[in-house]
């Protein structure tokens, strides 16, 4: 169990630099500023309900909304963003105890989630906000 925390851990930590291998190629194109900005926002938000879940086993988390950032229009600054909310992120998962991955909260659709699974899912939504960097890039 352990082995497989590290490597969603891992997962986290590799993103960013290649998020920013991504901007660089994009070149200041408005939709690779549109999805670092909803990385950055998403990063926030599950930050916050992972926060929430240690706080209170059973908690009710907020929805997570098709977040959209700060408005940050400029690349440079939606990636510094990122990469600083990625941060604090990662901070808090190496810091979990095993018990800890395990906390549950229930999400607005009434089901019940680990942050475990807050995890996983958060890495689902980071592939596809890449993919769209790799797709402005011409990288596919």
């Amino acid at each position: 169990m352990l082995d497989a925390y590290r490597d969603l851990i891992d997962e986290l930590v590799s993103t960013p630099s290649e998020v920013q291998g991504l901007v660089r190629a994009a070149g200041g194109d408005p939709s690779a500023v549109a999805a670092i900005r909803a990385l950055h926002a998403r990063e926030v938000a599950i930050h916050d309900r992972m926060l929430l879940m240690l706080k209170r086993q059973g908690a009710v988390l907020p929805p997570l909304a098709a977040a959209v950032g700060d408005g940050a229009e400029d690349a440079a600054v939606a990636l510094a963003g990122f990469e600083s909310a990625r941060g604090e992120v990662v901070s808090l998962l190496m810091n979990l105890t095993l018990k800890d991955w395990e906390r549950s909260a229930i999400q607005d659709e009434g089901h019940e989630v680990t942050i475990a699974d807050e995890v996983e899912t958060h890495i689902e939504h980071q592939e596809e906000q890449v993919d769209r960097l790799r797709a402005v890039g011409g990288r596919s």
